[in-house]
């Protein structure tokens, strides 16, 4: 070896090394730009009104998943490596309260025993640089005999099936939490079902008519390197059909209709060739296979999907899906970008390809064929409706209104920060915005929960409800607002003693589901 490719190699290596362990300023980590995490848990009661007043239809809990890391990241951070902390607003007969926990995983306590972090950034695999860190840290906890559980920080999503309240994160097994206290059950594998390598999607998708939970998971140590399981209406997982990748996609969502589920093949993937090649392990690869795979429901093996190629891009999150022309068609909505965002392309690729706009695949069945149709302008993300319609044609859907802030009061920010600014109510058919607002500058949200009313009739008769932030300020509150008028003023707005950072995706389970929890 010459010596001019020694030293070559031994700078790589140790701009690697730099890249992971010295700290480096995060957007996910600004305090002042409330991404930071929280250090402590805790209980509050008598909440305080400051504009409207409390639904008093309104019986359950809101609770809204997000990262928190426990112990201070050191190198590079990416927003989805924090330990999961749930936030909950408990509303009953009037009465609010609030509290926060991190979830219990394995994880979690395994390094507040060690006090350290045992785990590199997830951030390392979108860096060529930070890529060789995954095996050379493996390598490192392998010599000190360092024992780890398997990584899980169930940071992302929740939903409540069969009676288990189960917080998620789409490369592990759930985290049964029971509410109101926010305990930490433990990790649920399906009475054995799922095992220990298995993954559950961040969004699983509950059928309202047959109560029925479809889900998908992938992996990328082995193939196959997904899985798509369902589990009926009594919580016994009946069926799993394996699927084979050539290399392992990181598939965020999906989505189901009556008769079918789609899996969304874009490419988002982990390949260790272009590590070899000093590049980065996780990456969007710009002209790399995209198609939508029609599988159904109760499919005995994958031979019975049909593929259907679409143009290369990414989708976080779904509006909804739903069959036409008695099965021929179906019919997919959600929030489709150019590539991934939070995620580097393989190529340049023009600025504004991470944001998000409204997108309808109509698959045609019988002849094979797709029609791609973006709805509207708007840049948007959270995407939400009226849940009794899942996979079901439905007209409305709500979303956030996005922002991509690259400075805040001056001060530029690292790479910048996806900001939820508004809210908007959407004709899922036509892409019309029917209504919208923002918060007012400087405020700050995330998902807009849809929350049916109880009693409710027509399809967008509900609340909208969920954290925000006023960076002016430093004030978290709790807003709920009306859906079918679209109000800008709030029905309920609650300030907060504590500040919230902002996070992923909420759920609300009404009392009558608490009260019959496992």
């Amino acid at each position: 070896m010459g010596l001019a490719k020694f030293f070559g190699i031994l700078m790589f290596m140790l701009k690697t090394l730099w890249n992971a362990i010295i700290p480096h300023k995060s957007t996910f980590l600004n305090k002042q730009m409330n991404f930071a995490p929280v250090s402590k848990e805790t209980d509050r009661t008598g909440l305080k009104v400051v504009k409207g007043s409390m639904p008093t239809d309104l019986n359950g809990s809101y609770v809204r998943n997000g990262p928190n890391p426990q112990i201070p990241p050191y190198g590079r951070y990416h927003w989805f490596d924090g330990d999961g902390m749930l936030h909950e607003i408990y509303m009953n007969n009037g009465k609010t309260s609030y509290k926060n926990r991190w979830i219990q995983t394995a994880k979690l306590k395994a390094e507040r025993k060690s006090k350290y972090n045992l785990w590199v950034s997830v951030k390392c695999a979108t860096e060529a640089t930070g890529a060789l860190m995954y095996p050379a840290w493996e390598k490192i906890m392998s010599l000190l005999k360092i024992q780890r559980p398997r990584y899980n920080t169930n940071n992302t999503a929740l939903e409540f099936h069969d009676g288990r309240f189960l917080a998620l994160m789409e490369v592990a097994r759930p985290a049964h939490v029971r509410l109101p206290e926010l305990e930490t059950v433990g990790e649920w594998d399906y009475n054995g079902k799922l095992a220990v390598d298995d993954s559950f999607t961040a969004h699983p998708k509950v059928d309202a008519v047959t109560g029925e939970m479809m889900f998908f998971g992938y992996r990328f140590s082995t193939a196959p390197y997904c899985k798509y399981h369902v589990v009926n209406a009594e919580g016994e997982l009946v069926q799993t059909v394996p699927i084979s990748f050539p290399k392992p996609y990181m598939m965020h969502d999906f989505a189901i209709t009556e008769n079918f589920s789609c899996i969304f093949q874009f490419p988002l993937t982990f390949d260790l060739s272009r590590v070899k090649k000093g590049k980065a392990l996780l990456a969007f690869e710009v002209h790399g296979t995209s198609r939508i795979g029609v599988i159904p429901r109760h499919a005995k093996n994958e031979d019975e999907i049909e593929w259907y190629p679409v143009k290369p891009c990414y989708m976080y999150h779904t509006f909804n899906a739903w069959e036409e022309d008695n099965g021929n068609a179906v019919v997919i909505i959600g929030c489709r970008s150019a590539a991934a965002g939070l995620f580097e392309p393989t190529e340049p690729m023009p600025e504004d390809s991470t944001d998000a706009f409204p997108f309808r695949w109509t698959i045609h069945r019988d002849t094979k064929t797709v029609e791609e149709t973006r709805l509207n302008d708007c840049s948007m993300e959270f995407p939400v409706i009226h849940p009794q319609y899942l996979g079901r044609r439905n007209k409305y859907g709500w979303a956030a209104i996005v922002d991509w802030v690259t400075d805040y009061k001056g001060k530029a920010l690292p790479n910048g920060a996806p900001m939820p600014a508004g809210i908007l109510k959407m004709d899922l058919a036509t892409g019309e915005i029917i209504d919208s607002y923002r918060y007012g500058p400087g405020i700050y949200a995330g998902e807009p929960l849809f929350v049916p009313k109880p009693g409710g009739t027509e399809e967008d008769e509900g609340y909208l409800m969920g954290f925000i932030h006023d960076l002016n300020t430093n004030t978290s509150y709790f807003r709920i607002s009306d859906a079918k008028t679209m109000s800008a003023e709030p029905l309920c707005l609650i300030e907060l003693e504590d500040r919230v950072p902002f996070g992923f995706h909420g759920k609300w389970v009404p009392q009558e589901k608490i009260d019959q929890q496992r």
